[in-house]
């Protein structure tokens, strides 16, 4: 199914993506600035963005996140660890919606928030800790749905990998079921978005956020060739991704990134 309303997923600008059109990013900047993707009126800006503590670790953390929001000046925003502001203030995606005059859903969610100057058309729930989105539809009637999740962030499987070299591919995936509960989540979001019928739609739905984990496309066997750390393993979050639909943004752009090569974005295509 062709959607000729779709906006061009242009380019994620921080943070972590998958889009159906699912998006699942490592913290980067891509190629083009700023001013050169403001001249074009139809890309969708994109900011996945994990905050750290609600900005609460770094000095005037909160208002540094609002002054890259503002310089960024995103169409959305999908972030993390949105808690409480030190002080007065409400969590730090609520307070960057009010000094922004924006909308937020943050919902009964300790940490996960959508923030958006686009018109919300409906909002969406999955679990408090896990995923919540928006439909949104801006100024020339395009319309998309857009969700901010975080899986389990226990047994990285990098860190697991460094920490024990010696342990075999079925000892090491075992990080993301057994030691860590990132693929059960995976599975469970993914699910209550088929029975959502959020698969279905004829608009680009968007999953952006915290994976806590790399792509199987970063780990193989020319990429084992360059970091100590690293193997070609069938990783099973990001394969349950692509199984249901989602295709690899990152690896896509990824001639014209920046980056380390923590996880990937994606994005589901239609036709």
């Amino acid at each position: 199914m062709k959607d000729h309303h779709a906006p061009r997923f242009g380019k994620p600008v921080i943070g972590g993506l998958f889009s159906l059109l699912a998006l699942l990013l490592p913290f980067c900047i891509l190629g083009s600035t700023f001013a050169e993707e403001a001249k074009d009126d139809t890309a969708l800006r994109v900011l996945v963005w994990n905050v750290w503590r609600g900005g609460n670790e770094v000095e005037e953390g909160p208002e540094k996140i609002l002054a890259v929001i503002r310089e960024v000046n995103p169409d959305i925003v999908l972030m993390q660890e949105s808690y409480d502001v030190d002080g007065d203030r409400p969590t730090v995606g609520r307070w960057i919606a009010q000094e922004l005059g924006w909308h937020a859903h943050q919902e009964e969610s300790p940490h996960l928030c959508v923030l958006t100057p686009l018109k919300v058309e409906t909002e969406f729930f999955h679990h408090a800790w896990h995923g919540l989105g928006v439909r949104v539809t801006d100024a020339k009637k395009r319309s998309f749905v857009a969700w901010s999740i975080w899986f389990d962030s226990g047994a990285y499987i990098t860190r697991e990998l460094r920490d024990r070299p010696e342990q075999t591919d079925e000892e090491l995936l075992a990080a993301e079921d057994v030691r860590s509960n990132r693929l059960p989540q995976a599975k469970a979001l993914l699910a209550h978005l088929e029975a959502e019928g959020q698969f279905e739609l004829d608009v680009p739905l968007l999953v952006g956020g915290d994976f806590n984990n790399p792509s199987h496309l970063d780990w193989t066997v020319d990429t084992a060739r360059i970091y100590r750390y690293r193997r070609a393993l069938p990783l099973p979050v990001s394969l349950a991704m692509l199984k249901a639909g989602f295709i690899d943004t990152f690896s896509r752009r990824s001639t014209q990134t920046r980056c380390s090569i923590p996880a990937s974005p994606g994005h589901r295509s239609f036709g």
